[in-house]
């Protein structure tokens, strides 16, 4: 057997790096933060792996590479102007507290510090 001659899996791999590609570019347009990062960082594992023993990648692969790294950097772009923006940028601030106003009916200042109190331990006296 000729060890520079792909197998089936070597195949797979490359279909399976390009589907992942294919979800973190589609899950990066609608918005997610978490999921492009887990499925491009997939993709790109499974590209290199499908190289295998052969001497260069697969069309698939290299495709899968290219769509990864840019839907990574992307969402790290748009992951760090949203919180840059949330952060930093006070009239965005005050339209996002109006917002989760109308929707909680609490500001957003008010249910952070709600939700991050620790619970009171009740004390015995004896």
């Amino acid at each position: 057997m000729n060890s520079t001659e792909p197998n089936y899996r070597h195949f797979t791999m490359a279909k399976t790096a390009g589907t992942f590609a294919f979800i973190a570019a589609i899950t990066a347009l609608f918005g997610t933060m978490i999921l492009p990062f887990i499925f491009g960082g997939l993709s790109i594992i499974f590209a290199v792996l499908s190289k295998g023993n052969t001497i260069a990648y697969r069309l698939n692969a290299k495709l899968a590479i290219i769509i990864s790294c840019l839907t990574l950097v992307g969402n790290t772009a748009f992951t760090t102007f949203a919180f840059y923006n949330v952060f930093f940028n006070e009239e965005y601030r005050q339209q996002l507290d109006e917002t989760f106003e109308q929707i909680y009916g609490m500001s957003m200042e008010e249910y952070t510090s709600y939700m991050l109190s620790l619970p009171e331990n009740p004390t015995t006296e004896q």
